[in-house]
């Protein structure tokens, strides 16, 4: 007695389930919840960073990973020299906080991505739908506040260091601007399309992937057979990786979402489509260039040639 039982239990949670699918079937609703999202991650990711950053601090790793967080930030428009270590703690500690996002909101699309959109059910369906407002989320929030740290740094010093309109352009608008201005209609007018499941999933767990090895790479020794046998291996995943995704999965996506638009006369978000994905394909292939590059540059090196390099 007092007990609630499973059935109960059950029939609560699908209707819970079938409101908030229709909320989420009208720009409304899915507005409120990527807010929701958005809120979260903030209130997360701004509980969690400094925590994290006086662990990097102390961290017997730190100094090693130190050089290299802050070429990566140097290559993003933080100015040479300048560069100090709390800004490069903040990044490096952003860099893993983004990825937990990615992964989470990937995470919440698998049903779909393993079933297909019809075999997913209600359920599955729901979850990717959360899936993308989860990234959309994330995106408003580093949006705004990347906005605000790089043409307002002083008025919000809380937030974090100033930031480089270069890495503003690079993240927020090629980036970040085209989860925000194509998440949402699709989500409304072409749920069911294969190739956004498969854009959409892939590229978040590419960046997880990818990005989360890189910062653990940066803690690795570079001067031992050990740490550069590992930091070889997690160039050359990255290389795989980046080149499947963004190159030989996201232009063929590309074309076929594209087409599909096209043959069905959807003008806008041909338009808007087309948009979209030259400023991802951009994003893609700097992100694809720099992986090569990085890869081709560490095979050939041995232990001595590293050694030689810090000592010069």
């Amino acid at each position: 007695a007092g007990l609630v039982s499973p059935a109960l239990v059950r029939v609560a949670l699908l209707r819970a389930m079938a409101v908030l699918m229709q909320h989420l079937q009208s720009l409304r609703g899915e507005l409120v919840v990527a807010l929701i999202f958005a809120a979260f991650w903030a209130g997360f990711i701004e509980a969690v960073r400094r925590p994290m950053g006086r662990y990097v601090r102390g961290a017997a790793w730190w100094p090693r990973a130190l050089p290299s967080q802050i070429n990566v930030m140097v290559n993003f428009g933080y100015p040479k020299g300048e560069t100090t270590e709390d800004m490069a703690i903040y990044g490096f500690i952003w860099i893993i906080t983004m990825c937990i996002t990615h992964v989470v909101s990937a995470s919440l699309m698998g049903p779909v991505i393993i079933l297909g959109w019809e075999g997913a059910g209600e359920a599955g369906q729901l979850l990717f739908f959360l899936g993308t407002l989860s990234e959309v989320g994330f995106d408003i929030y580093d949006w705004s506040k990347s906005f605000l740290l790089t043409f307002f740094p002083q008025a919000f010093p809380q937030l974090g260091p100033p930031g480089p309109v270069k890495a503003f352009v690079l993240v927020c608008i090629l980036h970040h601007s085209t989860v925000l201005g194509m998440t949402i209609p699709m989500n409304l007018s072409y749920p069911f399309m294969a190739a956004y499941h498969q854009v959409g999933f892939s590229l978040l767990v590419s960046a997880g992937i990818c990005y989360l090895a890189g910062q653990y790479k940066f803690t690795l020794d570079a001067k031992t057979e050990g740490g550069l046998d590992r930091i070889k291996k997690i160039m050359l995943v990255q290389f795989i990786v980046n080149w499947i995704t963004r190159i030989f999965l996201w232009f063929p996506a590309i074309y076929t979402t594209l087409h599909s638009f096209y043959l069905a006369g959807d003008v806008p978000f041909l338009v808007g489509g087309s948009l979209a994905a030259l400023g991802m394909s951009m994003y893609n292939l700097l992100v694809v260039l720099d992986a090569t590059q990085a890869f081709l540059k560490w095979l050939p090196r041995s232990v001595s040639d590293v050694s030689s390099s810090k000592q010069a």
